[in-house]
């Protein structure tokens, strides 16, 4: 989720548009609300062999590491765009304006909304609206967790760990905004880049509806009249995307299409897109490229996500929490580090001071050398240390979930026809229990007791015994004897359903 917004002073930031046909590179100042371009830099994602993923995986990493290096290191604030393909997103109605009940009820619901189960997903939202007192509109956005993790290590390689990961349309859109747009009516918001373009519709100012589109300037070059099957086809997917857009629950018409991206330099195609729509079509002006030599209109959702980092205080976060935990601890190693060369340094200008003498030199060189061998065991014990602090973090149980569970065991289960003779906790993953029952279908019963507690996903048995009981003593002759029964815990997000 999003961190909470930062003060309002001069700032750099940096979007970068992490596509699979580009990778380009955007770095702004933002002072006393005038906003600067410092840098822009791209590069092409070569495509490889058809149907490869890993080459384009590999490309696309080659193409970040080649964009980078054609720009300036300092980069501030750094927030990634992925492609809209690659996420999940919906506009949600929740009955509620409360924060925190508005986050808890979307996370609750969130699988109806996913088509992959939701303990694989990355979720985010921000509010778009609030009705009255009892109804919030929310945009949902969910990525799974893996690809996610993916980005992070393309990121990760070339030495980039990112503030925040949104979407590449969501700063789109912000640029165009920014740029004078009226928010007050609703409109289609129609981004035509090289290889593909993005439809999106926004209202009331906030994008609530987007689709990538297949066809990019490569085709429509061709020629902007029926005779380019790319042109006729093209237009053809406009006008179905925005008729379903119109009719979503929470869609309406727009009222005009505002064009951007590389496609809106293309000779008429402003006056085409008027005959086919019908509505008024509005190309917002660039910004100033400064010393930049790269066309500014290809970079509009790169720029526009550093925009919206430096400007606005709630966004969509992907990064999954943990990773900034990852964060902080390279941080801290990193400032040990640093603190160390300095002590050296300070030493070394210090017994320069002193003396310069070629005795004194020396004996300087003497000090030096020995602080430098001084302080390689301990730059070797941080890397231990960096990973038994990532072991313990990942098996500490912090909310006491062994004990939750064991509570809510003892209150849901009948007290009698079930004898449980051990329970045992496996780093707060899961609960395994021997136990005796006097009925088969009790090992059933069981089971479905378990299936009814919040906690439980579900439960295994891995043997079943057989014993004889005193018929003196018992109604029933026989027991069984449960072996090695694993309720598995719902906390734990590496277990599947």
């Amino acid at each position: 989720m999003a961190r909470a917004g930062k003060a309002k002073k001069a700032r750099v930031t940096t979007g970068i548009e992490f596509g699979d046909h580009f990778i380009r590179v955007a770095t702004v100042l933002v002072r006393s609300g005038r906003a600067s371009i410092r840098a822009l830099s791209q590069a092409s994602v070569e495509s490889g062999r058809p149907g490869v993923l890993e080459d384009l995986k590999a490309n696309r990493r080659e193409a970040l590491r080649t964009a980078l290096s054609r720009h300036p290191k300092d980069l501030g604030t750094i927030v990634v765009g992925i492609p809209r393909e690659s996420v999940v997103s919906r506009v949600v109605s929740l009955p509620s304006t409360d924060n925190r009940e508005v986050r808890e009820m979307l996370f609750f619901d969130a699988e109806r909304f996913l088509p992959f189960p939701a303990e694989e997903a990355e979720i985010s939202y921000r509010t778009l609206e609030q009705i009255g007192a009892t109804e919030s509109r929310v945009l949902m956005v969910a990525a799974r967790r893996g690809d996610l993790y993916e980005v992070l290590d393309d990121l990760d390689s070339v030495g980039i760990h990112p503030d925040r990961i949104d979407v590449d349309v969501h700063g789109c859109s912000y640029g165009v905004l920014r740029d004078g747009v009226p928010e007050e009516e609703p409109f289609a918001l129609l981004h035509i880049d090289v290889k593909d373009s993005t439809l999106g519709l926004v209202v009331n100012g906030q994008i609530r509806f987007s689709r990538t589109l297949g066809a990019g300037t490569d085709n429509l070059n061709n020629g902007l009249t029926s005779a380019n099957p790319d042109w006729a086809n093209f237009t053809r997917v406009l006008k179905r995307t925005l008729a379903g857009f119109s009719h979503e629950e929470f869609g309406t018409p727009p009222k005009r299409i505002v064009l951007c991206g590389p496609g809106s330099e293309i000779r008429g195609i402003a006056t085409e897109l008027v005959e086919e729509f019908d509505l008024p079509v509005t190309i917002p002006p660039a910004m100033n490229p400064g010393k930049a030599s790269e066309p500014v209109c290809a970079f509009g959702k790169a720029i526009g996500l550093a925009l919206e980092e430096a400007e606005q205080e709630r966004h969509i976060n992907l990064i999954p929490e943990e990773i900034y935990q990852k964060y902080e601890t390279i941080h801290r190693k990193r400032f040990l580090v640093n603190a160390t060369l300095l002590l050296v340094i300070n030493l070394a200008l210090a017994g320069t001071i002193a003396g310069h003498g070629i005795w004194h030199k020396t004996q300087v060189l003497k000090i030096l050398d020995k602080k430098i061998l001084d302080i390689q065991p301990d730059l070797k014990d941080i890397d231990k240390i960096a990973e038994q602090l990532e072991v313990i973090d990942a098996n500490i149980d912090r909310e006491n979930t062994a004990f939750r569970v064991l509570k809510n065991l003892f209150e849901i289960t009948p007290d009698i026809r079930i004898k449980i003779e051990q329970l045992t906790f496996e780093k707060s993953d899961s609960v395994e229990m021997s136990f005796d029952t006097f009925e088969l279908r009790d090992v059933n019963d069981y089971q479905t007791i378990l299936a009814d507690s919040e906690y439980f996903v579900r439960a295994e048995v891995s043997g079943t015994t057989t014993r004889d009981w005193p018929a003196d003593k018992w109604k029933y002759p026989r027991t069984i004897k449960a072996n090695g029964m694993k309720a598995f815990l719902r906390s734990n997000k590496a277990i599947s359903k």
